[in-house]
């Protein structure tokens, strides 16, 4: 059986997503995180706190703004698990670094990655149990996916992009200081790694490097908004020649 653990602070955003899974040809079990009155304080806690309470050996963590648009997409999710020879494994729905570069076309259903988004994330209710996710790192509602992504290849964990899956993601995301203090914190916990890449941020792992990017960031947040960061000097340049 399949657990499903979702946070959700927003009850007709989940209720949308609950409404996907109707007919789903795969069993599953749904394990909702109420957090409409805030009480946990990042989605590590939350997220660990429902998987205590599952009973699946396959576990999916989702954004509760994911629509599932046909009733085989979680049968096609354990397919995949279930066709890789390894057995320590971590899947999501995009993924950063690896074989892939994001944004491009894949061409098979599996490919390899360094982390994954958050949005979705599969594991073997194994792997969860060994790592879980990092709520002192992560002590907010952003990267925890990438730390443990890094966190468990470490150990030999195999970290692969899911393709070619009817599920939509509804939500851009949004990157705001919380999010560049993880991810500072995650160049000084992953030292031996020479770039810290996610779907929105690659850089190298340098604190020189990072201070000058977060510089811009804030220049950039404040003059244009909630835009992808590794769009903001070319926003900026066109914003400048308006």
């Amino acid at each position: 059986m399949v657990s499903l653990v979702c946070v959700y602070n927003k009850l007709d955003v989940y209720q949308n997503m609950v409404n996907s899974l109707v007919g789903q040809t795969a069993e599953y079990e749904l394990v909702g995180v109420d957090n409409t009155r805030q009480e946990f304080k990042s989605a590590a806690c939350a997220l660990n706190h429902g998987a205590s309470q599952a009973h699946g050996d396959t576990m999916i963590f989702l954004h509760q703004d994911i629509l599932f648009h046909e009733t085989n997409a979680l049968h096609r999710i354990i397919q995949m698990l279930q066709s890789l020879d390894e057995s320590n494994v971590i899947l999501g729905l995009y993924g950063a670094g690896g074989e892939v570069v994001y944004g491009a076309i894949p061409t098979t259903a599996l490919t390899r990655a360094e982390t994954l988004d958050e949005c979705l994330v599969v594991m073997p209710r194994s792997t969860w149990q060994q790592y879980k996710f990092n709520e002192q790192v992560c002590d907010g509602w952003h990267l925890y996916a990438v730390e443990l992504c890094l966190r468990a290849s470490r150990d030999g964990c195999y970290i692969y992009q899911m393709n070619g899956l009817p599920i939509e993601h509804l939500s851009t995301g949004e990157i705001n200081g919380q999010y560049m203090e993880i991810y500072r914190r995650l160049m000084k916990a992953f030292p031996d790694k020479k770039r810290i890449k996610t779907t929105c941020v690659s850089l190298p792992n340098n604190r020189l490097v990072f201070a000058l990017y977060y510089s811009l960031w804030r220049i950039k947040k404040k003059m244009l908004g909630n835009y992808p960061l590794r769009s903001t000097l070319r926003e900026m340049a066109h914003r400048f020649k308006k």
